[in-house]
Formats: structure tokens, C-alpha cells, sequence
């Protein structure tokens, strides 16, 4: 679900936790999550003071916070005020669903602060209700849910950038057959490959870009599928430590890319002929 880190809304990695706020040693749980979003907002108005700046929040990715949670969450710490927000950062989602997961969230920002439906994030449709996130073509009905909800509002819509370093295969699944204790498919996973290419391109107006924000062949860190031992046991040996090089996933990103990489032509010798 991405590297173990806080999100820039203010939530701890583990979606499974209820509490809304990060933990350093000297942070007052009752207060704490409404002081993240404080500072959130101050950053938003400090950096869009300037006018050349671009200042995106982050938005998470459709195998984590459902829809209407982190549009919410969003809101609370500022997007209004800000350039947008990015999803699937050092994440693997395949662009179908990040289109929809990024577009209903614009629609339920707008939907939760509008007349009709203010403040009530929690109506809004997302890719676990009325849809299964793990059968696309049910997303239809989250997508039904916001064209008769959402389609004829007045307002305009929050925009997005995604990170398409990585997910040009899409998010990773264990061969059948496989046990893991935690599979961690956010953790260097097999064969991907590197996604559409940095663009501001993109063919849809509410997304102002495809951006590679995380740099492909850093490694995750170091995976071990929750069997412990310090192996992966999907490679066979340890990876690399969080941040450095894997030449290895680098190497794969390239073999597996989609859209394919174009490879420089080789130099012949001299007087050798092409065939």
C-alpha cells in the first residue's frame, strides 16, 4: 500500500488504524491531527504565495483510503487553496483505476462542499462502495453513483497529478499457490515496468500531469514478505536497503515498460554491415 510512512493528510501507513494522527513520542492524540492539518494549510498558503509555485497534497492510491476518506482529509488540510493533489507516489496502481480514484475524489471535494451535500464526505461513492475493489467492472456503479450525484454541479473540479514511475505493469499479485504472511506488493514486487513517460500531456483536464516522482531502481527497501530472515524470498536474496540502488528492479522496470522503452541503436564496427 506504499512505503511505511505518514501521508501528507495526516494518517498513520496502516489503513487499519482508526487513529487519525501520527505518533512522535511527544504528540497529544487529542489534539494532533488537527494540528497536522493546521500545519498542512500554512504550508499550502506560504508555497502558493508565490506565484510560480505548483503545490500538489497527497492524495494516496485506490488500494488505500477509500474515496471519501481522503477527500475529507483533503479538505482539511487545504487542497482548495492548493494546485491539486498526487496519487500512486512510489506506488505500482494501474492508470485505469487511478484515473477513476483521482476523478471521484475531485467529484467528492465538490460534492462534500457544496450545498447539497456539505460536509458529508461519507455519502460519496468510492471504489469500495457501491464497487468491489477487486472487480473493476463494478466501478461502473461508483461511476453512476457520480454522474447522477455530482455530474451538473456548478463549481470547478480539483485537479491531480499521478506517479507513473512504476506502474506501467500494474500492481503486483503472488503467483496462486504462493503463502506469504504479508505479501507487501508495495515492496520492490517482480517485473514491472516503467510507466507513460513525465508529461503535461495528458489528454485529461483535470489531470495536469504523469509525473515520475518516484526515481525507478530506488529500492522500497528491504522485503521479506513478513517471513522475516532479511531474504526476499521473490528474489532469492536481500534487497537493497530503502532509498538505494536496485539494478536489478532497475533493469526490469526498462525490460518490462509500458509504453516499451526505445533502446539507443548499437554502434557496428567499422565495416561491418547491418543485417
Amino acid at each position: 500500500m506504499g512505503s511505511p510512512r505518514a501521508s501528507a493528510t495526516g494518517k498513520s501507513w496502516s489503513s487499519s488504524s482508526k487513529d487519525e494522527w501520527c505518533k512522535p513520542p511527544d504528540a497529544d492524540k487529542a489534539t494532533a491531527a488537527k494540528q497536522r492539518y493546521e500545519m498542512l494549510g500554512y504550508a499550502v498558503d506560504k508555497l502558493r504565495a508565490n506565484p510560480r509555485s505548483a503545490v500538489y497534497l497527497d492524495g494516496t492510491h485506490n488500494a488505500w483510503l477509500g474515496v471519501d476518506d481522503i477527500a475529507h482529509r483533503l479538505v482539511k488540510a487545504g487542497v482548495q487553496r492548493a494546485s491539486g493533489f498526487f496519487i500512486n507516489a512510489a506506488n505500482y496502481e494501474p492508470n485505469d483505476k487511478l484515473l477513476d480514484y483521482g476523478t471521484w475524489i475531485s467529484q467528492c471535494i465538490r460534492y462534500g462542499t457544496s450545498a447539497g451535500g456539505t460536509g458529508h464526505f461519507e455519502r460519496c461513492a468510492s471504489q469500495y462502495h457501491p464497487a468491489n475493489p477487486h472487480d473493476y467492472g463494478t466501478w461502473a456503479l461508483s461511476r453512476k453513483w457520480y454522474a447522477d450525484n455530482v455530474g451538473k454541479a456548478a463549481g470547478p473540479l480539483t485537479h491531480f497529478v499521478i506517479d507513473t514511475s512504476r506502474n506501467g505493469r500494474g500492481s503486483w499479485v503472488p503467483k496462486p499457490g504462493t503463502s506469504y504472511k504479508d505479501a507487501q506488493t508495495w515492496c520492490n514486487p517482480p517485473d514491472r515496468g516503467l510507466g507513460v513517460r513525465p508529461t503535461t500531456r495528458t489528454g485529461n483536464p483535470l489531470v495536469d500531469a504523469y509525473l515520475w516522482i518516484k526515481i525507478p531502481g530506488e529500492s522500497d527497501g528491504k522485503c521479506d514478505r513478513g517471513m522475516g530472515g532479511g531474504t526476499d524470498p521473490e528474489r532469492g536474496a536481500a534487497d537493497p536497503a530503502a532509498g538505494a540502488w536496485f539494478e536489478k528492479q532497475a533493469a526490469e522496470l526498462i525490460q518490462f515498460a509500458l509504453p516499451p522503452v526505445a533502446l539507443p541503436p548499437v554502434a557496428l564496427p567499422a565495416g561491418a554491415k547491418k543485417k
